[in-house]
């Protein structure tokens, strides 16, 4: 069978596989043949960009000029977005109308231009009723840390969509903490499957999350997101796949203390996380856990990455479900010789894991370094390259 006879749901997953931003690519196999034309417009028009009312006419005027493309958009991309102009822009609101029956995924950035600004003030968007997906990112004015009580501004947002399976707070930079006289805020009325917190400084806002993560199957947090304990003691047993990101290295040899820094250092502050007690509520409160996926990276002060790797797999302790254990180390701090790399074997391949099948290293490569060999991390691990797949690879920064 060649290409062109292939049905179009199948070429609609090879051609997703383009890089996003990849038009070029797509509009050379939209001109190839017929075959190709509808399974290329779908995943070029698959996203809907408006960052400015320019942007936001030329989009409306492909829109109406291309009728059937409407039905290729699923996910809406608002960058930048201030409250007046997403509130009062015809032409947004035009957009909308045509797209809202297809759209299941929404971005938004907003960027506060002042302090008292409202924070996700949307009601417009309410109509996009089938919303599955939301990623949030808010900057905050010139990044001053803005402390607020009691704010509700995006629970009562997150709350015009009871569809809503997954969230990511791609960053949350206003710290809004709750005051003993806020108003009642409704509870959410959708249930996460996957919630993704990269950044988030608003404890209100996490704590109002809870009741909506009894389902939760994925969770990718930051070491420094407040209360994770009790996130992962709400999820429960559905909790299949838990990424933890910011693993520092620990302060000095006599603590067991980590320090977890957000991605931008310059607008946040230093968390001491106690490692037990984190790796013991993993082991516990996740008990059908399927993955793990631990970013230990930074400079290191008295421990080495693999070190801190090596407590991680020790507080776990026993776990009869875990399958696939995937670990993200800065080259910088990666050592290869020395007991570490022993002690981590003689952890793994023990009988504590019994369901244990896929070990992946990928380690950290910074743009202006050169990578370092793999070599010597395969030698290290001999037993266990026997015992399971044994997978390394470097990730580019």
């Amino acid at each position: 069978m060649s290409l062109r006879q292939l049905p179009p749901e199948l070429l609609c997953v090879i051609f997703g596989h383009l890089p996003p931003n990849d038009g070029q690519s797509l509009r050379a196999c939209a001109l190839t043949c017929r075959a190709f034309v509808s399974p290329a417009q779908a995943s070029l028009f698959d996203t809907v960009f408006v960052s400015s009312e320019s942007d936001a006419c030329i989009v409306l005027a492909k829109l109406e000029s291309i009728p059937h493309i409407q039905t290729f958009a699923r996910r809406l991309s608002l960058r930048d977005i201030h409250r007046p102009w997403i509130q009062h822009s015809q032409v947004l609101h035009d957009i909308l109308g045509l797209v809202s029956p297809y759209i299941v995924s929404l971005d938004i950035f907003q960027r506060r231009r002042r302090p008292d600004s409202p924070r996700f003030a949307f009601p417009s968007l309410a109509q996009l009723t089938l919303l599955e997906k939301i990623s949030l990112s808010e900057e905050d004015v010139l990044e001053l840390k803005t402390m607020e009580y009691g704010d509700n501004g995006i629970p009562t947002f997150l709350n015009y969509f009871p569809k809503l399976r997954v969230f990511t707070l791609d960053g949350c930079y206003v710290h809004n903490e709750a005051v003993d006289s806020i108003r009642s805020i409704a509870a959410p009325i959708f249930l996460l499957e996957r919630l993704d917190i990269r950044w988030c400084s608003d404890s209100l806002l996490l704590d109002w999350l809870m009741p909506a993560l009894s389902l939760l199957q994925k969770l990718h947090v930051t070491l420094a997101t407040p209360n994770l304990s009790t996130k992962l003691a709400q999820a429960g047993e559905s909790l299949q796949h838990l990424e933890i990101r910011g693993v520092y290295s620990a302060s000095n040899a006599g603590q067991l203390f980590l320090s977890a820094y957000g991605d931008r250092i310059t607008n946040t502050a230093i968390y001491r996380v106690d490692l037990q007690s984190l790796m013991t509520a993993v082991r516990t409160c996740s008990t059908n856990l399927r993955s793990l996926h631990l970013v230990i990276t930074g400079n290191t002060i008295t421990y080495t990455p693999i070190q801190v790797l090596v407590q991680c797999v020790l507080y776990l302790g026993a776990h009869g479900h875990l399958q696939h254990l995937t670990i993200e180390l800065d080259q910088y701090g990666v050592r290869v010789d020395g007991t570490p790399w022993e002690e981590l074997q003689d952890l793994l391949v023990e009988a504590c894991f019994p369901a244990l099948r896929t070990v992946e290293f990928q380690v950290l490569v910074h743009r202006d370094s050169i990578p370092i060999a793999i070599e010597p991390l395969i030698a290290a691990l001999p037993r266990l390259s026997k015992w399971c797949t044994l997978c390394i690879r470097h990730v580019t920064r």
